[in-house]
């Protein structure tokens, strides 16, 4: 998400790691065995960013 604010806009990333349980890619498939089995976790993270506008 970005929404300009004056002379300042602001940046909104949002990130997702998990295992998706259907995907056919192998290396997903063990990921995915390790996230079931409790070796792995999945996780969500926000960044929120300022930049100043020249």
């Amino acid at each position: 998400m970005t929404i300009v604010h004056g002379n300042y806009v602001d940046v909104t990333l949002l990130d997702t790691y998990d295992f998706n349980k259907y995907d056919s890619n192998l290396l997903v498939k063990m990921g995915r065995q390790a996230q079931e089995t409790g070796k792995l976790n999945p996780y969500f993270t926000i960044v929120k960013c300022r930049y100043k506008l020249k």
